[in-house]
């Protein structure tokens, strides 16, 4: 029998220095430089607390095999205002090239990242049209083995030893915990408001509804933003751990560049991921709650699967990503129509893989995909020119792309069902898919079914919250 010996974290600290110095040693020309060391069993979300970084990350698959926490930036690519996805690929991808197969840059893309029809709101600021980062620190989790890396970039003049003295820095004032999470006390909820609230929603819905029914238009998916303002401040690592308990099937985010501000989720759905040439993708669409018990689920998803409407906008997406796929990929294999289980609602949902074909690029594949209809509408283009004249508030990375990027292929996540924190401001954002046959006080109350996930997970009610709707 084979007994392992791992690492402690403080014995990790100094074989991490020692290798770094020793790569740098068999490829100083090298642009970036990375070390791992497998270490003790460490739970992600404690040692991220435990850190009380500025800058970190986090970001955890939907089926629980690979979980990274993350602090610090030894190299950022930050577009405040506007870039193309292609601009930002080719710059993550010079800075991946020959590098080593497990750097990954962390980050996203604002929903409309190249033509803003609105000004970045300053709570974006910090994220703007697209940021991602090659951290200093990440603990890592692949199935059940607990990893610790430290990255370093050369500088511009090329030397390494900023870097070093950064690095061994950085790893002297890690905090080494095997703490839990602390438990997050209840959230009491001073106030709550909308972007729209519900007379300006029906407004906006009634001028998507005569756009759908008067031209090409097939879906427009118009989202709203629901502020709640706590009563205390709250840290993003915790208020992750308690999302993430409450959210399961779920990839889990969470990207924080100051103090006070992080945008995290709990998202359902997979933009796409590739490793070597293969490539996976989803559609997914439609929605209902989840049952009081098991025949009323039974009976509210059997209703889902045989709705005309909600196949009818599951359609589309499918529709879009086939054609989005067509050019790029072949051996296009895609499963039958099912349902997606969350916590409290349900899913259309179809998978679908492909091989991406040679001088495809990763870059060609997310222009294609984003936005999916399930976020933006169909037509593509015409929905989003739409939704950027009538929603109330910009969305930056809300629906927008978020994962990351590395040498050996990619993950990205939609940004949906998910939170800007801010102080003590958490504005939610969701949506809802409008076609031509759409009620308005359905479509409302399918948002708030959506934002119930965060809303009755993460805050505490104390009566009505004060916003006319009866709470959420």
């Amino acid at each position: 029998m084979t007994i392992l010996s791992y690492l402690s974290l403080d014995e990790a600290r100094q074989q991490l220095v020692r290798d770094l110095r020793a790569a740098i040693g068999r490829d100083p020309a090298a642009s970036i430089c990375r070390a791992e060391v497998e270490i003790e069993p460490v739970d992600c979300l404690p040692w991220l607390t435990a850190q009380g970084a500025d800058h970190s990350m986090y970001w955890s698959d939907r089926i629980n095999t690979f979980e990274v926490a993350a602090t610090g930036e030894c190299d950022r690519l930050w577009y405040p205002d506007r870039v193309t996805v292609e601009e930002v690929f080719a710059a993550v991808h010079e800075r991946l090239d020959g590098s080593d197969p497990e750097a990954r840059y962390y980050g996203g893309i604002a929903f409309v990242s190249d033509a803003c029809e609105k000004p970045r709101e300053e709570k974006w600021k910090p994220f703007g049209a697209a940021r991602f980062s090659l951290p200093r620190l990440e603990l890592i989790r692949r199935e059940k083995r607990t990893f610790l890396a430290c990255n370093m970039r050369a500088s511009a003049a090329g030397g390494w030893e900023e870097e070093i003295a950064a690095s061994e820095a950085a790893l002297a004032s890690m905090v080494a915990t095997t703490a839990s999470v602390p438990i997050l006390p209840p959230l009491h909820l001073v106030r709550r408001h909308h972007q729209p609230e519900m007379e300006g929603w029906n407004a906006l819905f009634e001028r998507v509804v005569d756009a759908l029914r008067s031209g090409s238009l097939e879906k427009v998916v118009l989202a709203r933003c629901s502020t709640c303002e706590l009563d205390r401040l709250v840290t993003p690592a915790a208020l992750l751990s308690r999302l993430a308990a409450i959210t399961p099937n779920c990839f889990h985010f969470a990207f924080q560049y100051n103090r006070e501000t992080a945008f995290i989720g709990a998202t359902p759905e997979l933009l796409c991921s590739r490793r070597g040439r293969h490539v996976c993708t989803e559609a997914i669409a439609g929605t209902r709650r989840r049952g009081v018990c098991a025949a009323d689920d039974d009976r509210l998803g059997h209703e889902l699967l045989t709705s005309d409407k909600d196949r009818r906008e599951h359609g589309f997406v499918v529709d879009s990503v086939e054609a989005a796929l067509a050019p790029l990929c072949h051996a296009v294999e895609r499963d039958a129509v099912g349902l997606l289980k969350l916590a409290n609602v349900q899913h259309l949902c179809q998978h679908m893989s492909a091989e991406l074909n040679q001088g495809a690029s990763d870059a060609d594949l997310v222009a294609a995909l984003h936005p999916t209809p399930a976020v933006g509408g169909w037509p593509t283009d015409a929905a989003r020119d739409l939704i950027g004249v009538l929603e109330p508030f910009d969305r930056g990375w809300y629906a927008g792309p978020v994962g990351w990027i590395g040498a050996g292929g990619l993950q990205l996540g939609v940004g949906i069902r998910s939170g800007l924190l801010s102080g003590r401001s958490l504005s939610l954002y969701s949506g809802a898919g409008l076609v031509r046959d759409s009620v308005a006080e359905q479509e409302w109350q399918e948002i708030e079914d959506k934002l119930s996930s965060f809303i009755k997970g993460l805050l505490h009610y104390q009566g009505g919250d004060g916003d006319g709707d009866g709470g959420a």
